[in-house]
C-alpha cells in the first residue's frame, strides 16, 4: 500500500465582520514574517498589529497590547481589579502571560506581573483580572500611555522589566494562528484608519516609521471601532 512523504494538509477558518483597517494597502516587506510569538491555535492577530520585524532573520514579534477600559480596587483594596477591553478581533490575555504598563518610552522599563488563573469574562467584550498593587505600575484610564497594558518580556515578576519588543512596522492582514504563521509586514508609508485599527498608546505608535492616520467615517458600530 503507497504511502505518502512530505504531505501537507490545510484547512480554513471565517471570522470577523470586514472591518476596515488600511486607507491604501501598504507594500508589503519580501517574504513577510514568521511569527516568532507563542500563541495558541485558532488565535487571531488582527490587522496593524505593532510588530518588530527583523529583515535579516524575518523573525516577527507581535506586541500584544491591551487597552484598560476601567480600574478599581479589590475587596481587600491591596490589588487593583483591571478591566480590559477583549472585543472581537483584538489579543487576549491568557494566565501565565508577564504584563505591565506601557512605560513612557518604548525602551522604559516597569513592574510586570503574569495574568492570573482566575480571569472573569462573565461580560462580553470585557476581561477582568486582579493584580497586587504594591509589584504592579498604576494604570490610568484613558491616558495616552497608561491606559494600555502590554506584554512584557519578562520571565519573572519585578521591577525594570521590559516590553516583549519595540515595534518597527504593522502587519498588514488578520492571520489566524496555525502551528507555522506567516505574516504580511507593511513597509514604507503605512496609511490607516485610527478608529478601526487596534487600540494602542502613542509611545508605540511614534516608533513606527512612516505612519500617517485617517478617520472612517459612516460605519455602523460594529463594537470594534472605538
Amino acid at each position: 500500500m503507497p504511502r505518502n512523504f512530505n504531505a501537507f494538509s490545510r484547512r480554513t477558518i471565517e471570522f470577523g465582520g470586514g472591518v476596515p483597517v488600511w486607507a491604501e494597502f501598504p507594500k508589503q516587506c519580501e517574504g513577510g514574517g514568521l511569527i516568532a510569538n507563542t500563541f495558541s491555535v485558532d488565535d487571531i492577530v488582527p490587522a496593524a498589529s505593532p510588530v518588530e520585524f527583523n529583515i535579516d532573520t524575518h523573525a516577527a514579534k507581535i506586541l500584544k497590547v491591551y487597552k484598560v477600559k476601567a480600574l478599581a480596587d479589590s475587596t481587600d483594596t491591596l490589588s487593583y481589579k483591571i478591566t480590559l477591553d477583549a472585543l472581537p478581533g483584538r489579543p487576549i490575555p491568557v494566565a501565565g502571560e508577564f504584563v505591565m504598563v506601557v512605560p513612557s518610552t518604548i525602551s522604559g522599563t516597569g513592574k510586570a506581573l503574569a495574568v492570573p488563573t482566575t480571569i472573569d469574562t462573565s461580560v462580553e467584550g470585557e476581561i477582568t483580572f486582579e493584580l497586587l498593587k504594591a509589584n504592579f505600575d498604576t494604570p490610568v484610564v484613558g491616558t495616552a500611555n497608561t491606559g494600555y497594558l502590554a506584554q512584557s518580556s519578562a520571565s519573572a515578576a519585578g521591577s525594570g522589566k521590559y516590553l516583549y519588543c519595540q515595534p518597527n512596522s504593522l502587519t498588514i492582514n488578520d492571520c489566524v494562528i496555525a502551528t507555522q504563521n506567516l505574516v504580511g509586514i507593511a513597509r514604507g508609508c503605512k496609511y490607516v484608519y485610527k478608529n478601526t485599527m487596534p487600540p494602542a498608546p502613542d509611545v508605540i505608535l511614534n516608533n513606527v516609521k512612516c505612519l500617517e492616520f485617517a478617520f472612517k467615517g459612516q460605519l455602523q458600530n460594529s463594537g470594534y471601532i472605538d
